[in-house]
């Protein structure tokens, strides 16, 4: 038995937990999901890349829509998360019956709103360029890159659902894996896609490679396929090594209160995840006015840093996950450990990030742009967000604890107070005499708020729901 499996044996078995060994539960966990992000990080650089050897228009015409598809699919992996807390729930009280129906019900659940999202899709697909702003060639080949993108849809929803249901029942390192190999085949599918065939020269060896030289749209065609092949490989798994599709017929029927029950979970989560997006297009338009260095200097920036909190993004499914499942197992006190030792080590990660960011600002800079204006504006406002970053992580871990235990709402609310409330009237103030400067300064303010916010709800217990007794 690995030691995986005999922690969470003593877990499910109500057995005292040592400090150590929670640590180490914890850090099993984590590793695989923190390795996953990682590398998605750094596959979304690579990415970029590739389009921008094609050509601005087609960078352009991405980043025209890429928003809204950033919008469609923190929506679709939020719309699921409910059934993943409900299905670590039942795998914490060792509930297998139970965990494998709400698996087929997100499964139901899924179908229909992936259908709902393909259909409006399909429909605003060449209204939408037209309506954020796009002009000339650019609407024709954000259209088509956004359509294709929209009809792998299913593919995306099949590998997130497949993703989050084997987190829940804490499968982190196959889970991880399969991520990994997902960025890895939106690599290999890009570059064959995108660009003509062409021969290397290596150390005399001459390699050809095949390509179709698709442009933009090759660059849809393989994010697809990586999703595809990606949920593919997820399914394989679940059907060989897993009992998640052993399921009754009655199973087959919608549970109308189990599918209530998860969206109490869900929709706060959903509606969050859109606001943050509309804040982010406030933000845009409060830079905007400051000019194209700054405009582009915001741009390089938050993808830079984006490498720094990619490890608490990766801590906070594995809090969910582990959470959940204490809380499933109604185990209060180990539940409050879990909770608290996953928001110290979040604080720890993103600490030292913050340090190596703060170091290294310059060199991340110069790796997406060789204007030394804005490499120099983008390291001086990276720096300024270093000294956010331990907040910053406290937040983003923290809520990953509430989600095990279904709190989504009351989170959801103070994640909007604080941006709607302190970041972007902040910034709008900021910004008339520190210009882009100033919308950092107010970022990093707002990011110390939130953690803060969050840390005093979890001190507070009002999280532990059902279990707030005693």
């Amino acid at each position: 038995m690995s030691e995986l499996s005999a922690l969470k044996n003593m877990l499910y078995s109500k057995g005292r937990l040592k400090l150590t060994e929670q640590i180490s539960l914890i850090l099993l966990m984590t590793a695989p999901a923190v390795l996953a992000q990682i590398s998605s990080v750094f596959m979304q650089y690579i990415d970029c890349a590739m389009i921008a050897r094609v050509g601005s228009t087609e960078a352009a015409a991405i980043g025209l829509v890429e928003s809204t598809i950033w919008l469609y699919s923190s929506v679709v992996h939020a719309l699921l998360i409910g059934f993943s807390v409900l299905c670590s729930h039942k795998v914490g009280a060792r509930d297998q019956d139970g965990a494998v129906k709400v698996f087929i019900q997100s499964l139901l659940f899924m179908m229909v709103l992936i259908f709902v999202f393909v259909f409006f899709g399909v429909i605003f697909n060449q209204k939408l360029p037209i309506f954020l702003g796009g002009q000339g060639i650019i609407l024709e080949k954000a259209s088509s890159y956004f359509l294709i993108i929209v009809l792998g849809m299913p593919f995306f929803a099949l590998m997130e659902l497949a993703a989050i249901m084997m987190q829940a029942h804490g499968l982190m390192k196959v889970t991880g894996f399969l991520n990994v190999l997902s960025c890895l085949f939106d690599v290999i599918f890009n570059y064959i896609l995108i660009f003509p065939s062409h021969e290397i020269d290596i150390y005399s060896f001459v390699l050809c490679i095949p390509g179709f030289n698709l442009g933009i749209e090759g660059a849809a065609l393989g994010t697809v396929l990586s999703y595809a092949v990606t949920a593919l490989l997820f399914f394989i798994y679940i059907i060989k090594r897993t009992d998640f599709l052993k399921f009754k017929k009655e199973h087959l029927f919608p549970d109308f209160r189990l599918i209530k029950n998860a969206l109490k979970i869900s929709l706060p989560i959903a509606l969050q995840n859109a606001l943050m997006m509309s804040a982010l297009i406030i933000s845009t338009k409060i830079v905007a006015p400051l000019g194209n260095i700054a405009l582009a200097t915001n741009s390089f920036a938050i993808t830079a840093e984006s490498i720094c909190f990619m490890a608490a993004y990766g801590l906070q499914g594995a809090a969910c996950a582990i959470i959940g499942q204490a809380y499933g197992a109604r185990n209060r006190r180990l539940t409050l450990n879990f909770a608290w030792i996953c928001a110290c080590l979040g604080m720890l990660i993103m600490t030292v990030s913050g340090i190596i960011m703060f170091i290294i600002a310059p060199y991340l800079m110069a790796l997406l742009t060789p204007d030394e204006s804005i490499q120099e504006l983008g390291a001086y406002i990276l720096r300024i967000e270093a000294f956010a970053e331990p907040l910053f992580g406290a937040s983003i871990v923290i809520a990953g604890v509430f989600r095990g235990t279904g709190d989504t709402f009351i989170p959801g609310i103070l994640n909007l107070v604080s941006i709607y409330g302190v970041r972007l009237p902040l910034a709008y103030i900021l910004a008339i005499d520190y210009a882009l400067t100033g919308v950092w300064i107010a970022m990093a303010v707002e990011l110390c708020v939130r953690g803060l916010l969050f840390i005093k709800r979890l001190k507070g217990r009002k999280w532990l729901l059902d279990l707030n007794v005693g």
